[in-house]
């Protein structure tokens, strides 16, 4: 139950950040999406396997993935809605940057430090590279913004 609480507040937090991003630029949400994607599909695999180990049947714990998925979409219109005041906009622009800054920081670098595996070489070489590709994927949005506005503008 908890583990489906913690989804659903997840969610609605993914949501608002989407409609704040979408609702500040096109390409800024489009960059949120891609940050939201790569960060809640490992997050939704696991929350499915936590499920499965805590004996509900798969059909039970997609079920329970799709109702806390539900949630993001009312964060979604929250988003929306809010961000159509200026100042508002700004203020939730703010505090989801930080949200995301501190799930990197504080959760991610947690994870990493806390692993073991028997291929500790291999376990270093694919966080960083995973961390490398986020980094890179994100440099490369902040640099080529411009382009990809005039190119998507016609």
């Amino acid at each position: 139950m908890m583990v489906l609480i913690g989804d659903i507040l997840h969610n609605f937090g993914d949501g608002l950040a989407l409609g704040v991003a979408y609702s500040s630029s096109w390409i800024g949400g489009v960059g949120a999406s891609l940050a939201i994607f790569c960060h809640e599909l490992p997050h939704e695999f696991g929350d499915f396997a936590i499920y499965i180990k805590n004996g509900l049947s798969k059909w039970r714990a997609l079920f329970l993935n799709f109702v806390a998925a539900c949630f993001g979409f009312i964060g979604l219109y929250i988003g929306l809605s809010v961000a159509t005041n200026s100042a508002a906009r700004q203020w939730m622009l703010a505090a989801i940057a930080g949200m995301f800054l501190y799930i990197s920081l504080v959760d991610v670098m947690h994870e990493m430090t806390e692993e073991t595996s028997t291929r500790p070489v291999l376990q270093f070489f694919l966080q960083n590279l995973g961390m490398i590709m986020g980094w890179t994927i994100l440099l490369l949005l902040a640099l080529f913004e411009d382009d990809i506005k005039n190119a998507l503008s016609g």
